[in-house]
This record gives structure tokens, sequence and C-alpha cells, in this order.
């Protein structure tokens, strides 16, 4: 995907930015699952407040994850 600032009519037209958000939204969940999945494995015990927020959210997270894999753009709004 190219570089933007802007987005044309026709871009629009084809749901260009849905398309864009949706990536980065997928994209961000599949990150965090791995990076959960890395601290799990790695058993960290040196877990800051940030780390115990993030093993917290995995279960949302996962749930997430599914709905993605059914419908990619879940999370757009219209």
């Amino acid at each position: 995907f190219g570089t933007t600032l802007w987005f044309t009519k026709d871009d629009m037209d084809k749901g260009m930015p849905q398309a864009l958000f949706a990536a980065g939204q997928y994209t961000m969940c599949f990150n965090l699952l791995e990076y959960i999945g890395k601290m799990k494995s790695t058993n960290m015990h040196n877990t800051n407040e940030f780390h115990q927020r993030l093993l917290a959210m995995e279960s949302t997270l996962r749930e997430d994850w599914e709905h993605f894999k059914d419908n990619p753009r879940f999370m757009n709004y219209k």
C-alpha cells in the first residue's frame, strides 16, 4: 500500500481507508497475542504493570482475533 496523505474519491468508493484501518487493527491484535505468547513461554517473573495489563487483555484479544478471521473489518465504523 503506497504512502499517501489523502484518499481519492475512487479510493473512498473502493473502501480503501476501511481496508487500511482493518489491516492495522488485526496486525496489532496479532502482534499483541504473539508478544503475550513470548512472555508466557519465557516465564517472565519480572513483569511490570504494563505486562500485567497486557496479560489481562489476552482473552479479549483472542476473541477479537476469532472475529477478525471471520470478518477482518468487524471493528470498522460505518
